[in-house]
């Protein structure tokens, strides 16, 4: 990923090699290049690290971060990303208003202290995961889509600025869950994304598996079974589910089923379609 970010050099007239080589010391920056006639700073980095991380190292080095930024290259949007051309345009009222129900039936449901540690899987632009966030101990957010990403680095950076969030307790990742390993994570939501996973069990198995520590929950909000109205002329993997059927998923993936619920209805092109909300437990083995 790359980090083009415009900067006011507040402390000192130039750009200096101790800024370049305190930036590439962080774990995860493999390429740092600053631009001193456009007061810009281009970092290339992987998943190791988060724009966070990046704008506190600048903040340290007397650089305030300039405001209204887009924290991404759309250079490196893929031109399989399904989401390019909607990302910028996502946080519509709707989506904002089924993010706020859906994080309330989630608390419902599940005890988000701060000393929990959670992740958001296919974050999109961040709708759940800055809801959840001052509530835990830490969020990572993770969506394969770039222009999902960078929209939320986005968000974020204006965020850090705001000292709404602190960059220590989020971690943000482009990528397939499926090649995400960390085993130290107490709850796994997910709203409005699991109907675009292609392999559904195979995601389920690695979450159990891979990421969550035993007796940790994961919490889907999706949509029940629909006829494919939902999504006009796009194919998605699945018009949304059968909740019998992914419980059994579920099961089948050392989870345990501990309760489901019809939580909210969606009007959409003169339809209704019902969302549900689904907890399952990683057991613990003896």
């Amino acid at each position: 990923m790359r980090a083009v970010i415009k900067v006011d050099r507040t402390n000192c007239c130039i750009f200096n090699n101790s800024l370049n080589r305190e930036i590439s010391e962080l774990n995860g920056v493999y390429g740092v290049n600053i631009d001193n006639y456009k007061n810009e700073v281009i970092i290339d980095y992987t998943d190791e690290v988060n724009i966070g991380e990046i704008y506190s190292k600048l903040k340290e080095s007397g650089y305030s971060v300039m405001p209204g930024q887009y924290f991404g290259n759309t250079d490196y949007v893929s031109e399989q990303d399904n989401f390019k051309n909607k990302a910028g345009d996502w946080d519509s009222p709707m989506k904002v208003e089924m993010a706020k129900k859906f994080v309330s039936e989630m608390l419902k449901n599940v005890n988000l202290g701060n000393d929990k540690k959670v992740l958001d899987y296919g974050c999109g632009t961040g709708l759940v995961g800055l809801e959840v966030a001052p509530l835990v101990k830490s969020v990572v957010f993770l969506d394969n889509s770039a222009a999902m990403v960078n929209v939320l680095e986005n968000k974020l950076g204006k965020a850090f600025e705001k000292h709404e969030y602190s960059s220590e307790n989020i971690k943000v990742i482009m990528g397939d869950i499926n090649k995400y390993i960390t085993k130290d994570i107490d709850v796994v939501f997910s709203l409005m994304a699991l109907h675009h996973v292609e392999e559904v069990q195979a995601a389920f198995e690695h979450i159990s598996a891979n990421i969550l520590k035993p007796g940790g929950l994961l919490v889907i909000g999706d949509l029940k079974e629909e006829n494919g109205s939902f999504h006009g002329e796009e194919k998605v993997p699945h018009n949304g589910f059968n909740i019998p059927n992914l419980a059994q998923l579920l099961e089948f993936s050392d989870m345990e089923v501990i309760t489901t619920n019809t939580y909210n209805t969606i009007q959409k092109n003169g339809n209704e379609y019902e969302q549900f909300i689904i907890v399952a437990k990683k057991q613990q083995k003896n």
